[in-house]
């Protein structure tokens, strides 16, 4: 169960990085 969790942790975190990258610092 808690791969499961990591990787849906994952793929949420590709999502939002490629919708909104960190702006440069």
């Amino acid at each position: 169960m808690h791969r499961r969790i990591q990787h849906r942790t994952q793929a949420s975190e590709g999502s939002f990085l490629e919708r909104q990258p960190p702006p440069p610092m």
